[in-house]
């Protein structure tokens, strides 16, 4: 009878250990939770630190358009351009292929199929009617030729990227165009992340950037080249911020795409691609369909 309840109370007594624990536990996951918010903004303040912001003063942007429906449109929203020739904001739907044309304020104007390229996740506008069309699938780039008077297109070029096509839904995501070094830019979105360099004026020969400058981030699912600073801005959707890159290629300034950052309401669900227009308004598409356009908030000299 002794050896019963000496057992009985070690048994409680382990009991009792246990509970503390778990509700010591359960307690920090509640604090965390409470307070995760203000862990994200000490967080993206320590990330801000150092940073050196060019010209274009990314970080002063602001929302003045946000979690705009774009009507027509119902989801895979994928990749944003735009056409200085067009006046227009062009992008891509994955599923079924299309190409769709926007005016700067979310306004479907008009789109057509993308006939051979499957599932297009990236475009970017190279001049004139042309466009350079990622396909993720294909881990491939597309030179194409666009008449939306008539809804037709032609591919004049291809460009294969090496490690993109097997990549699972983890491949090419991201396209940007430098006009005046005829060089084209795509990145793959993660595992491992990759930003590549193609010369098109030099025979396509390809070089991949720093993995350093994407360092912080968890995904790439967007790129723009802005020529006045010759800045790649890189969109990434998990981390929720777009990351201005140096042709040196440091990071030197960078926009959080969440709550209470940047004019915003609420995160920016799944941003997939950006653009940016001469008066360097920036805008950023969101899965399934969502628009939003960000403007500078202060005057740069």
């Amino acid at each position: 009878m002794r050896y019963d309840i000496s057992r009985d109370a070690i048994c409680y007594g382990f009991f009792m250990r246990l509970l503390k624990r778990v509700i010591v536990v359960v307690l920090l996951g509640v604090i965390l939770f409470m307070v995760r918010d203000d862990i994200r903004y000490v967080y993206q303040l320590i990330l801000k630190y150092g940073d050196k912001p060019s010209a274009l003063a990314l970080s002063s942007y602001k929302a003045v358009i946000q979690q705009k429906p774009v009507a027509g449109v119902k989801s895979n929203l994928s990749g944003l351009t735009y056409s200085a020739e067009d006046r227009m904001l062009f992008a891509v739907i994955n599923n079924p292929p299309e190409l769709v044309w926007l005016t700067t304020e979310g306004q479907l104007v008009g789109r057509m199929p993308l006939q051979g390229i499957h599932d297009p996740e990236s475009i970017a506008w190279s001049g004139g009617n042309q466009f350079q069309i990622g396909s993720e699938k294909d881990g491939a780039v597309y030179k194409t030729q666009v008449d939306i008077q008539r809804g037709a297109m032609q591919t004049i070029s291809m460009v294969k990227l090496e490690g993109y096509d097997k990549a699972k839904n983890k491949g090419l995501e991201g396209t940007a165009w430098d006009a005046k070094n005829e060089r084209l830019y795509a990145a793959k979105e993660r595992k491992p992340i990759m930003i590549k360099e193609v010369e098109m004026s030099k025979n396509g020969i390809t070089r991949a950037l720093p993995s350093a400058i994407t360092a912080s981030v968890s995904d790439v699912s967007g790129l723009e080249y802005h020529a006045p600073t010759d800045s790649l801005l890189v969109l990434s959707d998990e981390s929720k911020m777009i990351l201005e890159v140096s042709s040196e290629w440091r990071v030197r300034d960078r926009l959080f795409l969440t709550a209470e950052w940047s004019g915003l309401r609420d995160d920016i669900p799944q941003p997939e691609g950006i653009a940016m227009d001469n008066e360097n308004n920036l805008y950023i598409v969101s899965e399934p369909n969502l628009f939003y356009k960000f403007s500078c908030d202060i005057q740069n000299d």
